[in-house]
């Protein structure tokens, strides 16, 4: 009462479409609603003698708890009147999660906000809020959010409370549609111990609509231009006038196309926007034709400059994307006898998303692609399904036809048009049970089962054995799972809630590409297991041993037993035969049949001791569980090439680029002394041999307290804090490697054995981060306007990231890398309410201070700084003082190094007076990268300092206009592997006109670098390495109108203009370029640039798309970024409402 005395018989009312509940206050003045939909309520509060009060424009978010206090005033014997409170969103009471939350209208509004790419999703409501920062101009499934400085996989995604982050790879499951999304919820702080999302930097929830009273039907049509756009949905829900029983049903679907910079996708900037086609190491291009060079290095292309280089424009950047979305979602109250009501949820949905990509010969021109391949042709292949360490057997030979192609000859021409199709699905079930206890308690149980796909075929890819970008990849993913919950109001100032959920992913990932015409198959191989010589009868190593091919699987015995009796073979009983040992071959064959358990429990107590505190103290405890595949030990072929690779195999650390190496005397001699280190058989190493494991099962499992607290100073101010500990599962993609092929040891070896693994499988930690935060939450007194402050400060442990654990292979993988710090403040500012007549707003601006420091990776006394170091030191040791020489001999004379430069057959050191380039620290704090760069690949970081949304609405009776700005301030980006050099050591003599004009400096054509990386030297553009975070991206501002008009109480039409203002500003770098947004690393993300390969015999000039270290980034796998400005997008939409 106005007496601050609590009142008691008070009859509450909450009424929202949605649903109608009543409560009445208890002696001390208490009501509660234990279990209210997601909608906005307006609370009505009765008793006689006093005067009603009614407090519009009430949020309900789910899963949340709010505080909202009533003050009622006896009725004076004049003249009765209601007394209407009004609602801030931005301050509430009693909510101790630092949480956003956007409604279906307020969705609608914001279509559009971060781009054409989210006009058909929810993207743009979250890039709107504070903490979060999503790179404006994506498209596609996966949009890159970021929430207070953590990476895209440290965010967790749930869907009406189920939890979608795929166990591959953290990726959220769901396309996050418009269609039926009721609330949006942004969690980038206090994430309440009871969510199963897999996140540690935040996490989004997205709730689905309920049938209403009254119901409705609507149906929305849409067109755009000058980019192909077609929308049409129909959403329809009711419900009976008790809500016994409530549906909704919506379907949908949208066809879109999208440009890149201009309407004509930049092709009239070739030497800007390009995609690498024929830039092939080897060769050097004309117009219509290639043709090899005498010497390669495997990396750089050193020929001429040609137009048949690189597609002009933006090749395989994300071309269409048809959406498909359904959901059915049903609700059916069970009355009870003591009036209340349980309730049965049935929801299904399904939603698919396929992307294709300008990747088609008609998209990059017939001459960029005849010139160096011919005419492209399908990639289909000669398969082997004959038994494995048995003789071959031809007629086991088949077809192999490329995966999930359409029907066509064998091998025959790729159809000129057909792109590159790249597919995204998730289908879901769900069937929820709330049994009503009481008013104060119930217990709600749900179970699930999903599907989701990932489906990429590289049918032009795989045509372009180099630079192809959409290669085959298939990943199906079938998870089930149950989510069981207890709450109960034990008083007024306690609510308990216990949980236990349990997710179970079965998944496989297929990833097979490049398939060779003709492949090894057999191995000459006696009973003792090891391998002979066909043509002198010794042993030799298997990995040594030329193998039979599938057009020759039985080469010709030349020796002769009994001329020469006491040869290795002829020895008794060993009886040497052709054995097939690799029943497959392709480029890539990765496997992965990891499933994954994910078991979680909470409790918590929501803790109200007054009407002004409220705190959440909770407690959640995480199980993850990993069951590995099956390697196929019993498989008699694989256990050879086991037996084979620990035989032949030595290793010393830090030598040969921390791989194992063969053994002398083609693979049967001593362990190599490399560099003045000995090496030794992988029996003796630290690591031990190779094994075979297979199946079994590894556990980990984390505790997680959370803490949250609001204090109310008054009804305009509240200070809420939290702090929690969080915890995310490693993918599965990371804890087991499996190949097609039977010779798994040498990828093994090659890739992992240097980081302590001698098996299949990788025992990593989850990586752990520490949260707090504090909100100052303030309404303007008497006005519209309310504000929220939050600085927020994270410290990560055991971070698991991406780097390139193989960067001559090119392999990605993930490790424990080190831990991160992220900082900042967040700042929210309301006015008003977009539903409202008048001028309305919203700001969001963040600030973020991202840094990481990288610890060594277990079994080592390496970082990943170390390794980026590795490349300074190699470019050291050919200086001056350093171990360099002058001159080096030609390869063909063994590539030593010597004083006298006057000798024949020597070629000039061109690094030998240069400045020395000191390493990195490894224990410094760098910035935050998404990849550790490798060579030439992935130079950009994605912590960005500053990110603003601003958001201005007027409505005037019919017409509503909304006004949206974004704004960042970039991130950093830089990597010391971005600038490639020739080896002097590995040069051959250079032709007599280069010698006339240079004289004993090197042609850099005919250095091949002994097949290696070649070195990475300093940027001439910055006269040193650059280290990570050396440059600052630039800054970009994005500007579009919403316009909407009420033709009449059913009709309403919309007018969108997306990207009316896209610029980006520069920072006067030598590669700056007015369309681009973002730099990395150039296009492929292993095209290398000219580096000090030009010039050289074949050409004075390099290409000029190569001749800086960065250019546009190029990320088109799920979201087709290429990190440029995007043209205008102007769409109209008429909405039927009945």
């Amino acid at each position: 009462s106005a007496t601050r005395m609590p009142l008691a018989g008070v009859l509450v009312v909450a009424t929202a479409p949605s649903q109608r509940a009543t409560s009445t206050t208890d002696a001390t003045g208490t009501y509660r609603f234990l279990s209210l939909a997601p909608d906005t309520y307006t609370l009505s509060l009765t008793r006689d003698g006093y005067d009603p009060v009614t407090q519009p424009g009430l949020t309900v978010v789910a899963d949340q708890v709010q505080t909202y206090n009533s003050v009622m005033t006896k009725t004076l014997r004049t003249i009765a009147h209601v007394t209407a409170q009004s609602a801030a969103a931005l301050v509430k009471p009693g909510t101790t999660s630092d949480v956003y939350s956007v409604n279906a209208a307020g969705q609608q509004a914001r279509l559009g906000v971060s781009g054409a790419g989210s006009l058909n999703n929810a993207y743009g409501a979250i890039a709107s809020v504070p903490g979060v920062m999503l790179d404006p101009g994506e498209v596609g499934w996966w949009q890159t959010v970021h929430v207070r400085g953590g990476d895209i996989d440290q965010v967790g995604y749930e869907l009406d409370g189920i939890p979608t982050n795929r166990a591959y790879d953290n990726a959220p499951q769901t396309m996050l549609s418009s269609l039926g999304s009721q609330e949006v919820q942004v969690y980038t702080g206090g994430v309440p111990a009871s969510s199963d999302a897999q996140g540690i930097s935040g996490y989004v929830n997205q709730v689905l609509k309920t049938g209403t009273f009254p119901g409705y039907a609507d149906a929305n049509l849409s067109v755009g231009y000058p980019a192909f756009y077609h929308q049409a949905s129909i959403e329809a829900g009711g419900s009976t006038p008790d809500r016994s029983i409530s549906y909704y049903i919506g379907i949908g679907g949208s066809n879109q196309s999208f440009n890149y910079l201009n309407n004509q996708n930049g092709s009239q900037y070739p030497n800007s926007f390009f995609y690498p086609t024929s830039a092939i190491p080897g060769l050097t291009c004309g117009i219509a034709t290639c043709t090899s060079t005498k010497y390669s290095n495997g990396f750089v292309y050193t020929g001429a400059p040609s137009p048949v280089l690189f597609t002009t424009g933006t090749g395989f950047a994300l071309a269409t994307q048809s959406l498909r979305d359904t959901i059915v979602n049903l609700h059916f109250g069970i009355p009870q006898r003591n009036g209340l009501r349980d309730d049965v949820q049935a929801m299904w949905m399904t939603t698919e998303n396929l992307n294709q990509y300008y990747s088609s010969i008609n998209d990059f021109g017939a001459n960029t692609l005849f010139a160096p391949y011919g005419p492209l042709v399908w990639d289909d292949s000669l398969q082997y399904r004959g038994p494995a360490y048995q003789p071959f057997r031809p007629n086991d030979v088949y077809k192999y036809f490329f995966p999930s192609s359409p029907p066509h000859d064998f091998q025959g021409l790729l159809p000129a048009n057909i792109r590159d199709p790249n597919d995204n699905g998730y289908s879901v079930e769900k069937l929820q049970y709330q049994h009503e206890f009481t008013p104060q308690s119930y217990l709600r149980i749900y179970g699930y089962m999903s599907y989701s796909n990932w489906f990429i075929n590289g049918y032009n890819s795989d045509a372009q054995p180099l630079y192809g970008w959409e290669l085959p990849y298939f990943l199906p993913d079938h998870t089930h799972g149950f989510n069981l919950s207890y709450v109960n109001q034990l008083s007024s100032q306690h609510l308990l809630s216990v949980t236990g959920a349990y997710t179970y992913s079965a998944l496989q990932r297929y990833f097979v590409t490049f398939f060779p015409s003709d492949w090894p198959i057999t191995s000459y191989v006696g009973t003792n297991g090891k391998c002979y010589d066909p043509s002198t009868g010794l042993q030799i190593g298997c990995y040594d041993q030329t193998q039979g091919t599938l057009s020759n699987p039985e080469p010709p015995v030349t020796y002769s037993c009994t001329k020469h009796s006491t040869l290795p073979a002829c020895a008794p009983g060993v009886d040497p035969q052709w054995l097939v040992t690799k029943t497959f071959e392709s480029g890539n064959q990765g496997l992965n049949q990891v499933n994954a358990a994910l078991t979680g429990y909470s409790i918590t107590d929501q803790w109200r001791p007054d009407d002004k505190v409220n705190v959440n103290l909770g407690l959640r405890v995480e199980d993850f569980t990993y069951f590995f595949g099956d390697t196929s030990p019993s498989n008699p072929a694989r256990q050879f090439w086991f037996n084979a690779y620990n035989a032949e195999y030595c290793f010393a650390p830090g030598v040969n680029n921390n791989k194992p190496i063969d053994r002398t005397n083609n693979g049967i001699g001593p362990c190599p002394s490399v560099g003045g280190v000995q090496t030794v058989p992988l029996a003796q190493s630290p690591y031990g041999p190779l094994v075979n494991s297979s199946g079994g099962q590894y556990t980990t499992a984390r505790f997680q307290p959370r803490f949250g607290l609001t204090y109310t100073l008054d009804p305009n101010n509240v200070l809420r804090g939290s702090a929690g500990v969080y915890a995310r599962p490693p993918n599965s993609s990371w804890v087991q490697y499996n190949t097609l092929k039977e010779d798994l040891p040498s990828f093994l070896g090659s890739h992992f054995y240097g980081y302590g693994f001698n098996t299949p499988d990788h025992l990593i930690r989850p990586d752990t981060s520490y949260n707090y935060d504090l909100s100052w939450e303030h309404r303007f007194k008497g006005t519209d306007w309310s504000l929220k402050l939050s600085p927020f400060f994270r410290a990560t442990r055991d971070q698991l990231q991406n780097f390139y654990i193989d960067p001559q292979g090119g392999l990605e993988s993930g490790l424990n890398v080190g831990s991160q710090q992220s900082d900042g403040i967040e700042l929210a500012l309301q006015k008003g309410d977009f539903s409202r007549e008048g001028l309305s707003g919203q700001l969001s601006f963040t600030y973020t201070h991202s840094q990481i420091k990288y610890q060594d990776f277990s079994n080592t006394n390496q970082n990943v700084i170390d390794q980026l170091n590795g490349y300074i030191l190699a470019y050291d040791s050919y200086l001056k003082g350093h171990g360099g020489y002058p001159c080096y001999f030609f390869e063909s004379a063994g590539g030593a190094g010597t004083n006298n430069c006057k000798q024949p057959g020597v070629v000039t050191n061109p690094y030998y007076n240069k400045p020395y380039q000191n390493s990195f620290d490894p224990t410094a704090w760098y910035p935050t990268y998404d990849v550790i760069p490798g060579p030439v690949a992935a130079a950009n970081g994605y912590a960005v300092p500053y990110v603003a949304t601003l958001l201005l609405n007027y409505r005037h009776q019919r017409f509503n206009v909304t006004n949206y700005w974004n704004f960042n301030s970039g991130a950093e980006y830089g990597a010391p592997t971005a600038w490639p050099g020739y080896n002097p050591q590995s040069c051959y003599a250079p032709p007599r006109a280069w010698v006339a004009a240079h004289g004993k400096a090197a042609d850099p054509a005919s250095c091949d670098n002994f097949g290696n990386l070649p070195l990475f030297i300093p940027d001439p553009f910055s006269n040193g390495y650059d280290n990570l975070g050396a440059f600052k991206e630039p800054w970009q501002l994005q500007m579009g109108v919403a316009m909407s008009y009420d033709v009449s109480p059913r009709v309403t039409l919309r007018l969108n203009f997306t990207n009316l203002l896209d610029i980006c500003g520069q920072r006067g770098y030598a590669w700056d370029n007015p369309y681009v947004c973002t730099y990395g690393s150039l296009p492929s993300n292993f095209l290398y640039p000219a580096g000090n390969f030009y010039p050289n015999s074949i050409s004075q000039h390099a290409p000029a798309q190569l001749q800086y270290p960065y250019s546009f980034w190029f990320n088109g796998n799920n979201t087709g970024f290429l990190g440029v400005t995007e043209p205008l997008q102007v769409t109209g939409s008429v909405s039927i409402h009945l």
